[in-house]
């Protein structure tokens, strides 16, 4: 995504910190300094800071015509404007398609702005900065504001944790929480994620951008009857957005099993969780309390939610084999309330054979953890899911011969003897998206693009990626990394005979269809 500013009030468009480094000038250009108020925004693939002066009206939209043109079809033709009025900034939401959105809430009409303030156009985030705060917290909420930017263009990466039937004889997969993490340094984990996103005052985005594009990017590749769990921010249950996402989705696939997942803190005031719960009864979505037991239990609060499922958080699970008779049985008296309510109580956070032992003897049926299968991509989930029978017992491992499942795939030949060195996904989005690159490979296999990359003198000079197919996800090899057409062409004719011919590729488009903007 690029953001252009066009200035027809003749302004220099500077970099941040840097005026040598001009991006544009008008004809008569005059000095941004005359200016009290500016937009700090990054464009993708520079390292520096740009700022937008704003004076009298600026308009923001896709159309070429806007003052600042912003490259992204999530973007309104005309989205926004930014008007200065005696000193002071308004900002007006032109019925845009996607909101607009200051500090994390919607604008409906017009919002005053003040400094520091960030601005969000579908998936365009802007810094609102003043002259005299031009200093070094501005720059560092901008430098945030960058990182979390990537993350609306192509920077999340759906995960998955299952959940396990575990009282029988053999595993049995219960469903799916759907976790988040990110191709983006220093945003890798949810805890990084959302400790920038409170930051910015965003946490409620990027809660529901987790479970949009997690669900979008998956669905389609996932068994219909297999129930998905999403996960929700506190914030969202007072906020219209999260029932909006919710029955949008449920529109869409109305067969789909799904929970979604609400922290129990939410217990504290259980009028918005009541009325959360009532909502997705009508949408057939059910209700699942995680993190119980991270602090006091507010049981009684639990008669009037009627949640489905209790998810009984670490502090209340870990090391329960070693702990002491009295907090095994306050744990056993616990399970039985909550089998009198009809809910159903799942064990999470898992780690070791002894908890998983001990959890079985009290009662246990459902549980989640490591000690069964560790988080997984969405490619290595797919690979999984078509390999293990769901419903029947026969195809899962048996509980007794742990431990159990450590990972959906477990070890792959590449990990094992015969380990393949090969790049992947991230290594081909650092590099210049200029230079060119050999696909030779589309598979809908993992295991038969690593086993043509072993097979193959010098493994390191491949790169493997994954991109959804129309009906599951395939596996993309390509080779090398030229700086021109013709240096790629010639190392292509060098490559053994493929049952697919080799394809010259612009990395670019490489780098587009990782960010699934293909």
């Amino acid at each position: 995504m690029l953001i252009v500013f066009k200035s027809k009030k003749t302004i220099t468009l500077r970099s941040f910190g840097n005026p040598r480094s001009d991006r544009m000038q008008a004809t008569t250009p005059q000095s941004a300094d005359s200016f009290q108020w500016f937009l700090v925004h990054h464009n993708d693939g520079d390292h520096e800071l740009s700022t937008i002066p704003i004076h009298g009206k600026t308009q923001l939209g896709r159309n070429s015509d806007c003052d600042v043109v912003i490259t992204s079809t999530s973007v309104s033709a005309y989205h926004a404007n930014i008007v200065e009025e005696g000193g002071v900034l308004w900002l007006h939401d032109l019925d845009s398609t996607n909101g607009t959105f200051v500090n994390g809430q919607p604008v409906r009409n017009r919002i005053r702005l003040s400094g520091g303030d960030t601005i969000r156009c579908a998936n365009a985030i802007f810094n609102v900065s003043q002259k005299k705060q031009d200093g070094s917290e501005t720059v560092a909420k901008t430098l945030r504001s960058i990182q979390f930017e990537r993350l609306f263009n192509g920077g999340l990466l759906p995960y998955f944790q299952p959940i396990f039937h575990i009282g029988e004889k053999h595993l049995r997969v219960a469903g799916l929480e759907m976790l988040g993490r990110s191709r983006v340094l220093g945003l890798r984990t949810p805890e990084q994620m959302f400790a920038t996103a409170t930051q910015l005052n965003m946490e409620i985005e990027l809660s529901g951008a987790l479970m949009r594009q997690g669900f979008e990017a998956s669905h389609a590749h996932l068994p219909g009857d297999l129930e998905l769990f999403l996960n929700t921010h506190l914030m969202e249950l007072r906020d219209s957005r999260l029932l909006t996402s919710l029955r949008n989705i449920r529109e869409s696939f109305e067969s789909r099993p799904l929970t979604l997942e609400v922290s129990a803190a939410a217990l504290d005031e259980p009028k918005d969780l009541v009325n959360l719960s009532k909502a997705l009864d009508q949408l057939d979505i059910k209700l699942a309390i995680h993190n119980f037991g991270a602090a006091e239990p507010r049981l009684f609060a639990l008669q009037d939610v009627s949640p489905d499922y209790i998810k009984f958080d670490a502090r209340l699970i870990r090391q329960i084999d070693q702990a002491p008779e009295r907090h095994q049985k306050f744990l056993v008296g616990l399970l039985r309330f909550m089998d009198s309510l009809g809910v159903i109580s799942v064990a999470e956070r898992v780690e070791t054979i002894g908890e998983h032992e001990t959890l079985l003897e009290m009662g246990f049926t459902i549980g989640q953890g490591i000690h069964y299968s560790e988080p997984s991509s969405l490619p290595d989930c797919i690979e999984w899911l078509s390999d293990n029978a769901l419903t029947e017992s026969s195809g899962e491992p048996n509980t007794e011969a742990g431990p159990l499942i450590r990972s959906f795939l477990g070890p792959r030949e590449s990990e094992t003897e015969n380990q393949t060195s090969y790049h992947d996904a991230e290594w081909l989005l650092a590099q210049p998206a200029d230079h060119y690159t050999v696909q030779v490979l589309s598979a809908i296999s993992l295991q038969r693009a690593e086993n043509y990359v072993a097979s193959q003198p010098d493994p390191q000079a491949f790169a493997i990626f994954c991109k959804p197919g129309k009906t599951r996800m395939l596996y993309i090899v390509v080779y090398g990394m030229f700086a021109d057409r013709e240096a790629a062409r010639k190392a292509a004719g060098e490559l053994p005979a493929l049952a697919v011919s080799p394809w010259i590729r612009m990395l670019s488009g490489v780098q587009s269809e990782i960010r699934g903007k293909s």
